[in-house]
């Protein structure tokens, strides 16, 4: 099969990387750039590279993590074409609600016309479904939930 010719959607957090998602309110800004800059990738990312694959990496971190997430990716030979990250200007406080988060996760994934997305958030998934986007739900194997995406 030809994976490249799919637009694919890809989250970060506790998806691409081994780091759970974490509560950024509550974290000191440089202690959790330095988190995010040295997190783990997850078991099987490397098929992306080895695939020819470049997703649309979409993520809940806000803008200021822009930077650092592109070095992360790059650090760790993570193919991408699109880095979306939260727009500051669209919180309507200090930080998403838990539907504006799963409304901007939507949104994102459809502006950039994603067909399939790998996602470790439940509720994510089961709002693309709604929308006709094929998702897989990764747990601890990336490759593995990568392969049960074209089941």
């Amino acid at each position: 099969m030809e994976y490249s010719k799919f637009v694919i959607g890809v989250d970060v957090d506790n998806t691409l990387t081994a780091l759970p998602p974490f509560d950024v309110d509550t974290m000191i800004l440089e202690e959790t750039r330095e988190i995010i800059r040295s997190a783990l990738t997850k078991q099987g990312t490397e098929i992306l590279s080895l695939l020819c694959i470049k997703p649309i990496i979409i993520t809940g971190r806000g803008d200021y993590f822009h930077d650092d997430t592109i070095y992360w990716l790059e650090k760790n030979d993570i193919p991408y074409t699109k880095l979306v990250t939260i727009d500051r200007n669209k919180y309507s406080g200090n930080r998403f609600d838990f539907h504006e988060y799963i409304n901007y996760k939507v949104n994102a994934y459809l502006e950039n016309n994603v067909q399939f997305c790998l996602e470790d958030d439940i509720h994510v998934i089961n709002a693309l479904e709604k929308h006709g986007i094929k998702c897989s739900l990764v747990k601890d194997d990336f490759e593995e939930a990568f392969h049960k995406l074209f089941e």
